[in-house]
């Protein structure tokens, strides 16, 4: 039955499905004939050096898996051609599984997300797109079956761990679909209740934690050390430290704003998106919703720099930020 669904799927959506794909392949082109050798790559040229130091187990093994190498050896051009062919391919059909757009809306929100800046500069990395691409990818997987609540919060457990050994900012994308879900269900198809919601949140959050202590605690075990530099700093004496980093972040998008009235801005957003899920007209809450939606969805992009040790302010720790392009894509 399984394998007949699948059939039916690529029968029904082959032109789609080889534009999207043929999009990628052009899109990657000039990154491949640039013949670019970055930092990265050089240094894993010379020493064949995996992730291990900074415990990411998975990406070296799925590494040597594609390979068919004891050691970690270059299969450039193609780990470029299958990162985003796999990230086109999953966000299309994500969108018509998960978030019941058309298939030519889906076509185009895939194959335009893929031009996020942030991840294109990603992309280039001989060694790292592919991890970094699946870090992203295998958090959004346990979403084809939301609908079926305890297997949902399974696979989401071993999803985020499967991210986090990958590349550990790329499991964020697991907080970043959930909120373009949530748009989806309360104001495009208008099919939430806002106890489900609240539950629904609550067992994403839960479901990440768990996954974020078994990555840890299994990593501790097999004797990996985690870098001093990553360590995530939760306590109130950083209150300060928290605030600087985030008008750093947000200065930085929107051109130097006044702090005062972002931080003011978005709780008056949040105060009607809530307010919006208990009414029946969704024409202008819908857009209040989304403006809030959309800067809890960049505030997550920020994340990994509010909270570590030594943030750093580069494409890498921005990764995400390609979901904020493709929420904005699917609700126009």
């Amino acid at each position: 039955m399984k394998n007949k669904t699948i059939e039916s799927f690529i029968k029904t959506n082959t032109p789609y499905i080889a534009i999207t794909l043929l999009f990628s392949l052009l899109y990657v082109f000039p990154i491949i004939n640039a013949q670019v050798y970055y930092i990265d790559d050089l240094g894993r040229i010379l020493t064949g050096k995996d992730w291990s130091h900074d415990v990411r187990a998975l990406a070296g093994i799925i590494h040597k898996a594609f390979t068919f190498n004891n050691e970690i050896v270059s299969f450039y051009p193609y780990s470029i051609i299958l990162s985003a062919c796999i990230f086109v391919f999953t966000l299309y059909t994500l969108g018509l599984k998960v978030l019941n757009l058309s298939k030519s809306n889906s076509a185009i929100t895939a194959t335009l997300s893929l031009c996020s800046p942030f991840f294109l500069e990603n992309l280039t990395y001989r060694y790292d797109s592919l991890p970094m691409t699946l870090s992203l990818i295998v958090p959004l997987l346990p979403f084809f079956i939301i609908s079926r609540k305890k297997h949902f919060a399974l696979s989401s457990v071993v999803a985020i761990f499967t991210s986090l050994s990958l590349f550990q900012v790329g499991s964020l994308s697991y907080f970043s679909f959930f909120i373009i879900y949530l748009f989806n269900v309360i104001s495009i198809r208008k099919s939430a209740q806002l106890k489900e919601v609240i539950l629904l949140s609550a067992l994403c959050l839960f479901s990440y934690l768990i996954g974020y202590l078994l990555y840890k605690e299994i990593h501790l075990f097999l004797g990996y050390s985690f870098p001093e530099r990553g360590e995530i700093i939760l306590n109130t004496n950083n209150i300060t430290i928290y605030y600087d980093r985030l008008e750093i972040f947000y200065n930085s998008l929107l051109g130097g704003l006044n702090d005062k009235i972002i931080y003011i801005l978005v709780s008056f957003l949040l105060i009607l998106a809530i307010t919006s899920l208990k009414s029946k007209d969704f024409s202008l809450k819908s857009h209040i919703l989304f403006t809030a939606l959309l800067f809890i969805l960049i505030f997550i992009v920020s994340l990994p720099n509010l909270l570590i040790k030594e943030p750093w302010w580069n494409s890498r720790t921005k990764i995400n930020f390609v979901f904020v392009l493709y929420f904005y894509l699917q609700e126009r």
